[in-house]
């Protein structure tokens, strides 16, 4: 992998033939651009879930990322024929934590942004003309259908949200939302097709849609390997919990109920101060949906990363509500109908009371009832792309 910097693309040209070392002689090479929003993790989870597979179809597939998600989450998931450009052409949506939304520096941002969509459009078609680019997919920034409209190639979008709907929810609250999210809209009708995700919002922007299968991630490693490398012992009969929570996110939870916990043992991510009985592990020790299958249940927020790993691994999620984000409700929606999840409300959330409600969850009859989820959205929207790459 060569992470560039958006205004440094020649180096491209330096670094390539590291990169498609394994690439056969002779063959031509199809190239790809692949836009993806470096707001949350699903964007970037599900668009990696994609490009293994385009690439494992087609081992003449070269995928150049352009994104603001941090390089080296596509390090550890992709091991050939990409390259990450780290650059932002959109904004998503400004957060000091997973449960609130800045909606005033959100919009600033994003004036800002289409204050500058010509000279971004321009650097971008630039670029693709530059590394000869068939076809552009993106997860979801809206630029990227402007630039496939310029460049007269086809332009694909997945999602299970459109950036419009995310801020329509917000002109409520500040008005000036709604002249950028007409700008937004008319960008978004120029893709040529949306893959849609489960757990989606209201898309009807798009001209063209195809409903796809789950995208998610499984475990690749047993459960029992998992809890070894954590230290836990087979004859540890403790309930296994994973806190997937931000430091920011528990700072006004109170902790201290998990030091007296006797049935739950509680697996945290990175934080400074863990409670003492806490096996509290760096958020990338190891691939997290091998941590989400290694334990019993997990306890979170709603998200499509989140909910989609926690339903291909069948991990039951006790989860505290976002009534600050629009695909909130929609996200829960999509658990009520493919997973074991519960609510946990804010107040007993914060008071740290989780022991009762992850117990209840996790009895035999709750674990014996999940429904069968397809999950083969990755192939589904790689075979869709590579229709359209000439």
């Amino acid at each position: 992998m060569i992470l560039v910097e958006c205004n440094h693309s020649m180096l491209y040209y330096q670094k390539k033939h590291i990169v498609n070392a394994s690439i056969q002689k002779g063959k031509k090479l199809k190239k790809l651009i692949y836009y993806i929003s470096g707001h949350g993790y699903g964007h970037a989870t599900r668009s990696i879930e994609v490009i293994k597979k385009l690439i494992a179809a087609d081992p003449h597939l070269f995928v150049h990322i352009r994104t603001d998600a941090p390089g080296w989450f596509f390090k550890l998931n992709l091991t050939k024929n990409y390259e990450v450009h780290r650059c932002k052409i959109d904004v998503g949506a400004v957060q000091r934590t997973s449960f609130f939304v800045d909606k005033q520096a959100t919009l600033q941002q994003l004036e800002r942004l289409l204050k500058e969509q010509n000279k971004l459009v321009e650097r971008e078609v630039d670029f693709a003309g530059q590394v000869k680019a068939q076809l552009i997919v993106a997860d979801v920034p809206f630029l990227a259908f402007e630039i496939a409209h310029r460049l007269h190639v086809p332009g694909i979008a997945i999602a299970n949200f459109s950036w419009d709907w995310i801020y329509d929810s917000f002109v409520d609250v500040l008005p000036g939302f709604s002249q950028p999210i007409e700008r937004i809209r008319s960008a978004y009708r120029k893709a040529d097709l949306l893959l849609r995700l489960p757990m989606h919002g209201d898309l009807d922007v798009f001209p063209h849609s195809k409903d796809i299968p789950l995208i998610a991630r499984g475990a690749v490693r047993t459960k029992e390997d998992v809890r070894r490398a954590l230290g836990i012992r087979p004859t540890d009969k403790h309930l296994l919990a994973l806190v997937a929570f931000r430091a920011e996110d528990l700072a006004n939870v109170d902790l201290t109920p998990l030091n007296r916990s006797e049935s739950v043992r509680y697996v945290t991510l990175g934080l400074a101060n863990a409670p003492a009985p806490c096996l509290n592990i760096s958020p990338d020790f190891m691939y997290f949906p091998d941590l989400v299958n290694a334990c019993d249940v997990v306890i979170s927020k709603p998200g499509y990363s989140l909910n989609s790993e926690i339903i291909a691994n069948r991990t039951p999620l006790l989860y505290t509500p976002r009534p600050d984000f629009v695909e909130c409700d929609v996200l829960i929606q999509g658990l009520e109908r493919f997973a074991v999840a519960q609510a946990l409300d804010r107040e007993a959330f914060l008071a740290g009371s989780w022991e009762v409600p992850l117990m209840a969850l996790t009895s035999p009859a709750r674990v014996q009832s999940w429904p069968d989820v397809e999950m083969g959205g990755a192939a589904t929207a790689a075979a869709e792309i590579l229709q359209w790459a000439t």
